[in-house]
């Protein structure tokens, strides 16, 4: 969630630097209330941080799940 806190800032900040047509339309697709003012910053901050909790609930499992590793049969899983 700290990176994706770290790289919307970052987006945000880059914005500033570079106005671009292209960014205001993904920032307004992707972030639902958004707009380039303080409120629009946090409320963006806050899908960003939603959307980094919801990859982690979902798809690390399923990683988890698919990449375990197996030991070869006979061979004696070691702890620790």
């Amino acid at each position: 969630m700290v990176f994706a806190a770290i790289t919307y800032a970052a987006c945000y900040l880059w914005h500033a630097l570079a106005r671009s047509s292209f960014t205001d339309s993904v920032f307004a697709a992707a972030f639902p209330g958004f707009s380039w003012s303080v409120v629009g910053f946090v409320t963006g901050l806050g899908w960003s941080i939603l959307y980094s909790a919801y990859v982690a609930v979902v798809f690390v499992p399923v990683y988890n799940l698919c990449c375990r590793v197996r030991p070869e049969p006979g061979e004696r899983r070691r702890v620790g």
